[in-house]
């Protein structure tokens, strides 16, 4: 518990810009400590975004959920996202990129949040991710991963 504690911290200090009272933490470090913070299980094809400040992560059997916020627009999340999945041999079978969502009250269409969905034929390796704008350059997302 201890080790998970400190692990956030460095993470939430080093999303801040600021620095840990034992030094200044590298990349490598961040990195570690997010990795440290991932289900056992999480695959190359579900990546977090670099220096992303991790709100939940739990992995299961065959799969696992992260929720996770970035410091980037939902486009280059979503490119991060795209990478992965080619690289990893999945096919995107939605992205919901441009579909706006109409409004009850009569005003103008408003982007929603953005759904990605990947998957490999005949195998439990998926990916589904929904990419949501906080409005002040930063990304909520929520991935959902089947691993075998």
């Amino acid at each position: 518990m201890r080790q998970a504690l400190i692990a956030l911290t460095a993470v939430a200090l080093c999303a801040c810009g600021q620095r840990p009272a034992g030094g200044p933490a590298s990349n490598v470090e961040t990195a570690a400590a997010v990795r440290h913070m991932l289900p056992a299980n999480i695959p190359a094809y579900a990546p977090v975004f670099n220096g992303a400040l991790i709100n939940s992560a739990t992995g299961y059997a065959n799969g696992g959920v992260v929720s996770y916020v970035a410091a980037a627009p939902i486009d280059k999340v979503a490119a991060l996202y795209n990478q992965a999945a080619t690289t990893g041999k999945l096919t995107s079978s939605l992205d919901t990129a441009g579909w706006k969502s109409t409004n009850p009250f009569g005003g103008q269409p408003t982007p929603g949040p953005r759904t990605l969905v990947y998957g490999q034929s005949g195998t439990a390796r998926s990916l589904y991710v929904t990419l949501e704008d906080t409005g002040d350059g930063f990304t909520k997302v929520s991935m959902v991963y089947g691993a075998p």
